[in-house]
């Protein structure tokens, strides 16, 4: 089972907390994917939850801090 890049929203990249350069979007799919770490599948059930693992974790340091 994998999950479309539509549907994860890495936890660090709220609006406004990442700069992005205006033409990232604009940019080749394969480039992005290979940056985001994915593929036109998207993301395989293990990578998701690696990924929620370390954001959670990152998010309860951060809520301790």
């Amino acid at each position: 089972m994998a999950l479309s890049l539509a549907r994860l929203r890495p936890a660090a990249a709220t609006p406004g907390s990442v700069p992005v350069p205006p033409d990232y979007w604009s940019q080749p799919t394969e480039k992005l994917l290979t940056a985001l770490g994915s593929s036109p599948q998207g993301l395989s059930t293990a990578e998701v939850a690696k990924r929620w693992f370390f954001a959670w974790n990152d998010r309860r340091a951060n809520a301790e801090r």
